[in-house]
């Protein structure tokens, strides 16, 4: 069917020339029969309606193509312009959790990523990761591009009244295994799931970020630094939630300018 309607315009001319040449054949082998002659000129006849029926195929066809090449055309600029914008969200983003880590005082066993509240994902709502910064190159390496919306302190934080979740790592956590059955125990992980864990963080802070009085994402900052102290653990709660409500302002409306752009390109 694809081959037909591509070859459109030269099927019906080369079926009209080989009526013509049927009726050619015919004149020749009969001439001077006027049957002959006749059946010559209704072949004729229908070569040449067949051969304009071809005609207007490739007018039809030469509208339709430019008509399709002109869209495209529109598209890839849509999307490159989209690319574009994307990319410098991502940019902007590293910008502000730069500056989450250096106000908070983050070493380089610290990092802070960004994630986005995403309610179609393959797995039903799920968080979409965007964005991570740390002054160590090995933390900062992307882990999974999505994360479930119903597991770890990212969705404790994303389902509470406040807004916030904290993990702290209790003392007889040690090792990285220590933390991998701790996540089993605490938050359900898998054993595979909490294995693929790219930091085994002693110190987890979420905080959702607002706009327009709903929740569009969420800042996590990690730690492998313990903190042991309930004076010391409420301090860091306290002093990341000032930073990020200081920042939702801005935040929140890049968040919702990303969402748009990552899942309503269309309507752009």
């Amino acid at each position: 069917m694809r081959w037909c309607t591509r070859h459109a315009v030269g099927n019906w001319f080369v079926l009209g020339a080989f009526v013509c040449g049927i009726g050619a054949a015919i004149a020749a082998q009969f001439e001077p029969n006027p049957n002959a002659v006749a059946i010559k000129g209704m072949l004729a006849t229908i070569a040449i309606i067949l051969q304009s029926i071809g005609w207007g195929f490739g007018l039809g066809a030469k509208k339709q193509c430019t008509a399709l090449r002109t869209e495209n055309m529109k598209l890839r600029e849509r999307l490159q312009r989209v690319a574009c914008f994307e990319k410098n969200l991502d940019a902007i983003f590293g910008v502000w959790l730069k500056y989450v880590i250096n106000e908070l005082k983050l070493g380089n066993d610290s990092r802070a990523s960004f994630y986005l509240w995403d309610d179609h994902g393959r797995a039903g709502s799920e968080f979409l990761f965007i964005a991570r910064e740390s002054t160590n190159p090995a933390l900062r390496k992307q882990g999974r591009e999505r994360f479930p919306g119903d597991q770890g302190v990212i969705s404790d934080a994303w389902h509470s009244d406040d807004g916030v979740a904290s993990y702290f790592a209790s003392k007889n956590v040690k090792t990285d295994d220590d933390v991998m059955k701790d996540m089993i125990k605490t938050y359900h992980f898998s054993e595979d799931e909490a294995k693929r864990l790219t930091m085994k963080a002693r110190v987890i802070l979420g905080h959702v970020i607002r706009h327009n009085q709903s929740n569009v994402g969420i800042v996590i900052v990690e730690s492998m630094r313990k903190v042991n102290e309930k004076t010391k653990r409420t301090a860091c709660v306290r002093a990341c939630s000032d930073l990020i409500k200081k920042i939702t302002p801005c935040i929140g409306r890049l968040f919702e300018m990303y969402s748009n752009t990552v899942f309503k390109p269309a309507s752009q």
